[in-house]
């Protein structure tokens, strides 16, 4: 990792627009674990990333009908109120507060999942949208309740 972070702090030196600027060290680094094997370059990662930095400025249409429409805002709902109810931030401790969701509503964990990855990254392709969360830490529940808004 230590040779990853060199190579990383030698590819911002000549990108002075990067918005990887305004993080420490150490959240630059888990952003590449989180992408590790998703992407081949910093750049790819830069912005597959960019959600994580500034919440989507639109969602894709496709995503919506798929994962939002039909009840899914609804359970988006239903999710972020788990959420907030979880003892930590920790990906663990979210996951388990959505499993215990989906224990009493009967839809599995993607029912629940693909929305919150949708009101998160505007797609439906993301990380795994608990590690997603746990990197998002105190920010998760706001951004999601300010996506949620805007979904009507």
């Amino acid at each position: 990792l230590d040779l990853l972070a060199r190579h990383l702090e030698a590819w911002l030196a000549v990108r002075p627009d990067s918005t990887w600027h305004a993080l420490p060290g150490e959240r630059r680094l888990s952003l590449l674990e989180l992408y590790r094997g998703r992407a081949a370059t910093f750049s790819e990662v830069e912005t597959a990333s960019r959600f994580l930095l500034v919440p989507p400025a639109s969602f894709d249409a496709k995503a919506v009908a798929k994962h939002l429409d039909d009840g899914g805002l609804d359970r988006l709902d239903q999710a972020i109120a788990a959420l907030e109810a979880a003892p930590s931030r920790a990906a663990s401790d979210l996951e388990a507060s959505i499993a215990a969701l989906t224990d009493g509503t009967g839809p599995g964990l993607g029912r629940y999942a693909q929305p919150l990855r949708v009101a998160l990254t505007g797609t439906a392709v993301s990380p795994p949208i608990f590690d997603v969360l746990a990197w998002l830490g105190a920010d998760a529940v706001p951004r999601l309740r300010a996506a949620r808004a805007r979904l009507g």
